[in-house]
């Protein structure tokens, strides 16, 4: 079952939440929050790999190709892998909303950031992987994370 980070506030939609909710899961009929001290007894002293998807995407959709990631992924006993779920959707003009999505973006990489310093705070490494406008949220999580 994959651990997912998220920011969306909904479904379907570019709302973003102000809090970074805990979730596992396969699909929507599936997806539970995960305790916090699960996912610190989860990444500590492990090599931690985020990867999130691009623009135009829904939490179900999310869920389901960042699910597959996961599945393709090789990794170790010493690696895990976390999705990471953001509002590059728009639940009313799909695709015509590009113009406003590099500012959630923006404000997704702010949220997650000090999040992630303190969730990864015992974690041996941390890596992203991202596609399209993913980039962007990676870019500014990592802009404002201290553990750099």
């Amino acid at each position: 079952m994959t651990m997912f980070l998220d920011v969306r506030l909904n479904a379907v939609g570019g709302q973003l939440s102000t809090v970074v909710n805990l979730f596992e899961g396969t699909s929507m009929g599936d997806y539970v929050t995960v305790p916090r001290q699960q996912i610190l007894d989860a990444v500590r002293w492990k090599n931690m790999l985020i990867g999130t998807h691009g623009f135009n995407v829904d939490r179900a959709n999310g869920i389901a190709c960042l699910k597959n990631w996961g599945s393709l992924l090789q990794l170790s006993e010493q690696d895990v892998f976390l999705g990471l779920l953001w509002p590059g959707d728009s639940a009313w003009a799909h695709g015509l909303d590009y113009g406003e999505e590099p500012r959630l973006a923006d404000h997704a990489g702010a949220l997650l950031g000090p999040f992630l310093d303190e969730l990864l705070a015992d974690a041996a490494s941390v890596s992203f992987v991202s596609h399209s406008l993913g980039a962007r949220v990676v870019l500014q999580t990592i802009a404002h994370m201290e553990l750099k």
